[in-house]
């Protein structure tokens, strides 16, 4: 970015600025420079004339707000850059978009915006099968989550399984990881904690990569609470616990960052199951002993568990 505003290259600029935005948005301590980068980009997009980059300036606006738990306002940037990409006929981005807006809208306390993201994310899945590109269909990623979460599983692992084995020998190993904890959540939620946990061992080794950190550098502590829920299932209750101490944590670092409502409600959901197998004082002691691992001590303890 340097280079380009030494050399005057308006264009490229404001590409490599939406760029940073993404990669800062869900960084509380990047918050502020991800919405400034998404508004310079938005500003010398719309200067130019650029309908695509402005749709790209507009997501990583979006996304940010998102990240920040502010909803509403990430719905109306990703509308507008759903009609920025339309009026440029870009295909292969409006459907990514509209799962986007799909996924925040579900977030709303409105049941006609949450029917409504319902079908945006089931529309993009129809609209991003077949588009050219080597990466995974984001769009029916997103849908198996809101699936799992609706307590669909099992057609969340059939939209899992098709992606599972087209990743599972490819790098980076990220895209598999992060398939494969899904489907560990879906099984979990199935009722089926032993296999949540067999998935789980190998999928958070994949998350570890250093394109996780930079890209999803939350993905592993979901993943954490997946783990605690399939132990507390098993009737491991200590171990659960453990676990539930190491994303405690984890997690309250950097201050300030937002869980995701569904990441505060798997929270929930394993605090409950662990506590059903704990006295309040071996729950106290389990959570205690985890609190203050490292990320790599609490994977270690998926991985042998």
């Amino acid at each position: 970015m340097r280079a380009c505003r030494e050399l005057g290259y308006e264009w490229e600029l404001a590409f490599a600025l939406q760029l940073r935005s993404k990669l800062m948005s869900d960084r509380p301590g990047g918050w502020d420079q991800s919405g400034e980068d998404a508004a310079e980009s938005l500003e010398i997009f719309r200067r130019a004339g650029d309908a695509w980059g402005e749709a790209e300036a507009l997501s990583g606006r979006a996304e940010a707000l998102a990240a920040r738990g502010e909803f509403g306002q990430a719905a109306t940037d990703y509308r507008m850059a759903i009609e920025r990409a339309a009026q440029l006929g870009a295909h292969s981005q409006v459907p990514q978009l509209k799962s986007r807006l799909g996924a925040v809208l579900v977030e709303l306390d409105d049941p006609a915006q949450a029917a409504e993201g319902d079908r945006l994310m089931r529309e993009a899945t129809e609209e991003s099968e077949g588009l050219p590109g080597d990466g995974p269909n984001f769009a029916a990623v997103q849908l198996a989550v809101h699936l799992v979460r609706r307590g669909e599983p099992a057609r969340a692992q059939e939209l899992l399984e098709p992606l599972e084995a087209r990743f599972e020998d490819k790098s980076p190993q990220l895209f598999a990881g992060m398939v494969q904890g899904i489907m560990a959540w879906g099984h979990l939620v199935a009722g089926r904690p032993a296999d949540a946990l067999a998935k789980l061992r190998v999928s958070i080794v994949r998350t570890r990569e250093v394109l996780a950190d930079a890209v999803t550098p939350h993905l592993t502590l979901s993943q954490l609470l997946t783990a605690a829920g399939a132990l507390a299932g098993l009737g491991r209750g200590r171990e659960a616990g453990r676990l539930l101490g190491a994303y405690d944590g984890l997690a309250a670092v950097p201050e300030g960052r937002f869980p995701h409502p569904l990441e505060r409600e798997a929270r929930q959901s394993a605090e409950k199951a662990v506590r059903e197998l704990l006295s309040e004082r071996e729950y106290a002691d389990a959570h205690a002993e985890g609190d203050g691992l490292s990320i790599e001590e609490a994977v270690a303890l998926v991985r042998n568990a």
